[in-house]
């Protein structure tokens, strides 16, 4: 990556943020989904939701709401590419003197810094409400980091399945289908009681390593470690499997978005 394409990043970047104080319209959605869930399930249904081993239900949601927040990033890129490709910014910055991939890098960045808005306002919400991080700063900050690697992932996968479809002004399939995934993983109930079927659906369900790793890491109620391979080493698992795909799929969907902006 050339010192060029960073600059013309960075500054492609602070154009973006700046776009959202003009309009802060993009971060409600970022905010307020995981806002409600926090304060639905810690103060109302997490009273009827049993933690093995008598755990706090508001400190085994978290990581939950986190995930929820990074799988989020997929359907705001969508969103924010599709609407840069709408209203002609995209050929608007072809004129300009910029490396072509500068855009498509500086969207994905803006929209990891608007995630991490997001989840600075659920951390907030849930340590008024009785959430702590019990393995002090530096496991706190990794979980944080597992996090953030997860994130970058789906906003990658939502750029790719955005400048995959046909009518990329229009593609969205990719977040309707990665919802039910959320609800298919111990991040909101413990899975011990599923069907042994579905018990296995949900430790390899790849939302599953992360937020068993990040409860791991903060010292939260972690009743989910025993079983397949995803959930006995989640942390191996939640760093190597968004490194390999992003790996694969970043120049995949840089590539895709040449094509789609040449045309």
């Amino acid at each position: 990556m050339s010192t060029d394409m960073l600059m013309d990043t960075r500054l492609l970047v602070g154009r973006q943020m700046r776009h959202l104080k003009r309009g802060p319209e993009r971060v409600v959605p970022v905010v307020i989904t995981p806002l409600i869930l926090v304060l639905l399930n810690g103060l109302l249904i997490g009273s009827a939701i049993v933690v093995p081993g008598n755990g706090n239900y508001k400190d085994f949601m978290m990581a939950g709401v986190f995930a929820q927040v990074a799988m989020l990033g997929m359907s705001n890129a969508q969103n924010g590419l599709k609407e840069d490709l709408r209203n002609g910014l995209v050929d608007r910055f072809q004129s300009l003197p910029i490396a072509r991939s500068a855009a498509v890098l500086a969207r994905s960045i803006a929209e990891l810094l608007m995630m991490f808005v997001g989840w600075l306002v659920i951390a907030g919400v849930g340590l008024l409400i009785g959430w702590r991080m019990h393995e002090g700063l530096l496991r706190g900050m990794a979980g944080i980091g597992l996090m953030l690697l997860f994130g970058y992932m789906f906003i990658w996968l939502g750029i790719l399945g955005t400048v995959s479809g046909r009518n990329p002004q229009s593609s969205g399939v990719g977040s309707m289908i990665v919802m039910p995934m959320l609800f298919l993983s111990p991040a909101f109930f413990p899975i011990d009681n599923l069907p042994g079927w579905l018990q296995t659906i949900c430790e390899w369900n790849p939302f599953s390593s992360v937020v068993v790793a990040c409860r791991e890491l903060w010292g939260n109620p972690n009743p989910t470690v025993t079983g397949a391979f995803p959930v006995e080493h989640p942390m191996l698992v939640a760093t190597l499997m968004p490194v390999v795909l992003l790996i694969v799929i970043m120049p995949l969907a840089v590539r895709r978005y040449h094509s789609v902006v040449g045309r």
